[in-house]
């Protein structure tokens, strides 16, 4: 994992990696689909098994981008 410091606004690195397969996971994470390995309540797993958190307000449209994902 990375810490990045930008000054570049989340909305901002959202537009600029959204073909990249990141999505939002929490106010200041975005996560690589490819990564990932499995979605929790609360966490998402990534195949390294680090876990990263997955706030209530994310997790429905980050469960449906990585299912989309994985079905292409």
């Amino acid at each position: 994992h990375k810490i990045l410091k930008t000054k570049y606004k989340m909305y901002e690195w959202l537009e600029i990696l959204k073909n990249l397969y990141f999505v939002q996971s929490y106010k200041s994470i975005l996560i690589n689909l490819n990564y990932v390995n499995e979605i929790k309540k609360k966490d998402v797993v990534l195949e390294d098994r680090s876990i990263l958190p997955l706030s209530k307000h994310f997790h429905k449209s980050f469960e449906q981008k990585w299912v989309d994902f994985i079905m292409h």
